[in-house]
């Protein structure tokens, strides 16, 4: 159960991020601070999945149809790493916003 609320999660995160982009500038803010914008994407594996795959290659055009760097992890089917690479994406993302 856990491991589908993880990945639900992820997901969710991701399509919010990604449609919130598709509504404003993406380089507004970047404008404004100097800053760039960087989405991380958090898998539980990719391995083995077209699926997957292919949810991955479509955020990354779309990321690079906005002009975002997209950081992807794999946890290899490890859900304790992928855990702690999303721990990881979301302390970049703190340093980078400072």
């Amino acid at each position: 159960m856990r491991v589908r609320t993880t990945i639900a999660g992820a997901g969710l995160c991701l399509a919010v991020a990604l449609t919130a982009s598709c509504s404003s500038d993406p380089g507004a803010d970047e404008k404004k601070s100097g800053d760039s914008i960087v989405l991380g994407f958090s898998q539980r594996r990719l391995a083995g999945s077209d699926w997957w795959k292919t949810l991955l290659q479509g955020a990354q055009d779309r990321a690079k149809e906005l002009g975002v760097s997209i950081e992807v992890t794999d946890a290899g089917g490890d859900t304790v790493k992928q855990n702690s690479d999303v721990d990881t994406l979301i302390t970049k993302g703190s340093t980078r916003s400072s």
